[in-house]
């Protein structure tokens, strides 16, 4: 019986030995694919329960920051309440399409015009990331695409991080504009990634074992969203790369 199972999925024409020890390989596989779906949906259950947690805390802050702002004078200092009610605004986004997402569903995608959401969000990508060094080599005024803000957001948003708790002073984010497409990439100098090929798997990380869920994310946007997001060790760091079709 056991050998009938190994023909239908090994195929036959092969020795006895030989046809068991493939079906040994296959076996071993799907244990580990059981493992890791385990681990995806523990993780999906626990997802729910800290979007629940992380979105209480958040309507009275949006709420003192929109009353300080009925008291402040200063154009920088209302600047500044504006650009953290901004924030806000943005985890209340991201929290509700990471919803979504693990519940494998995602935010739709609109036509949405490049440029301004660019100009608009790298202000908060400076402010969060005061180091970070942003090569915009896009020349165009207008550029539309269909994606959607708050995914793409979340991709720009770990990959940036990533790179800058890896090398600060030798990270930097380039953009640029080839043929029909925008693409993307997050370099970090001076850093090797030692098995590459498994980044993006749940739950792997060479910071610590409680790491590894940000590239996870990203790339489940990333094959939503048809960015063809890829890692690659080269000669002086590690690159990655995203291209959005425009």
């Amino acid at each position: 019986e056991l050998t009938g199972l190994a023909e239908i999925r090994v195929g036959k024409g092969k020795g006895e030995n030989q046809l068991l020890k493939e079906y040994i390989e296959l076996l071993l596989e799907d244990q580990k694919r059981l493992s890791h779906y385990e681990k995806v949906v523990a993780w999906k259950d626990s997802a729910r329960l800290l979007i629940h947690e992380v979105k209480n805390p958040l309507t009275p802050l949006k709420l003192s920051l929109q009353n300080l702002g009925l008291i402040v004078n200063s154009d920088h200092e209302i600047e500044e309440i504006n650009s953290a009610l901004t924030s806000i605004t943005d985890i209340e986004n991201i929290l509700k399409s990471f919803k979504e997402l693990v519940n494998i569903e995602y935010g739709e995608i609109k036509n949405i015009e490049f440029i301004s959401f660019w100009t608009d969000f790298e202000k908060q990508l400076n402010r969060s990331f005061p180091t970070l060094n942003i090569v915009n080599k896009i020349e165009e005024k207008t550029l539309y695409l269909d994606s959607e803000k708050n995914l793409l957001k979340m991709v720009f948003i770990n990959l940036v991080k990533n790179g800058v708790e890896a090398n600060k002073d030798g990270f930097e984010l380039v953009l640029d504009k080839k043929y029909s497409y925008i693409i993307v990439s997050a370099i970090t100098k001076n850093v090797e990634i030692s098995d590459i090929n498994s980044i993006f798997q749940f739950g792997i990380s060479e910071k610590s074992d409680k790491r590894g869920y940000g590239l996870f994310l990203c790339m489940k946007i990333s094959e939503y969203l048809n960015l063809n997001l890829e890692a690659k060790n080269v000669k002086d760091g590690v690159v990655f790369t995203f291209a959005i079709r425009c």
